[in-house]
């Protein structure tokens, strides 16, 4: 049985986000974290599971330290871009992504972003 309200604070306009969600709650009990909207340039919090860009195009996204949730403990980050234009990912000082130092998400694009507990971040390709 899918677990209901987990994208209740998204806009009614976002059902297809909505549906990906809830379809994920419901395969695998993983979507149980609240969804963190960012609207511009943004630091993306430590912990946070679910991130949905909804600003304007040609802003930068920090990711959170690799080691932020502690020494080999892994995280991911569902980056959800919802604007009208591409947004830019960046690592932390002194960690990788994908084995560089940015990477562009389109938009209406899912990245699925997953640190190593240590200094990387990999996404899904």
């Amino acid at each position: 049985m899918a677990r209901k309200g987990l994208s209740s604070k998204l806009p009614a306009a976002d059902q297809q986000l909505r549906d990906v969600i809830e379809t994920l709650a419901a395969d695998h009990d993983v979507m149980s974290s609240t969804v963190t909207t960012l609207i511009g340039s943004a630091n993306i919090p430590p912990g946070a599971s679910i991130v949905a860009y909804v600003g304007g195009a040609s802003q930068t996204l920090t990711l959170p330290p690799a080691n932020a949730l502690g020494a080999n403990v892994g995280s991911v980050v569902f980056l959800l871009n919802l604007s009208s234009g591409n947004v830019t990912v960046i690592p932390s000082r002194g960690d990788s992504v994908n084995a560089t130092t940015s990477l562009v998400v389109a938009t209406n694009v899912v990245a699925i972003l997953v640190s190593d507990g240590v200094s990387k971040w990999l996404r899904n390709v």
